[in-house]
């Protein structure tokens, strides 16, 4: 298969990348897992956001 555009809900259309795209995937079981923040850390960061208002 060689489509012509690769979407995904995640990333930008491959337009015409199917070779690379295929290279990056074959790399990610290589990578390091994400480790997301624990409970408190996530707190504090939502915390430091500023309020978002609607304005008309």
């Amino acid at each position: 298969m060689d489509p012509r555009a690769i979407l995904s809900t995640h990333l930008a259309p491959a337009l015409g990348q199917t070779t690379e795209f295929l290279d990056i995937l074959a790399e990610a079981p290589r990578s390091d897992p994400f480790v997301g923040p624990d409970q408190h850390a996530l707190e504090e960061l939502l915390a430091s956001f500023e309020p978002v208002t609607a304005t008309r």
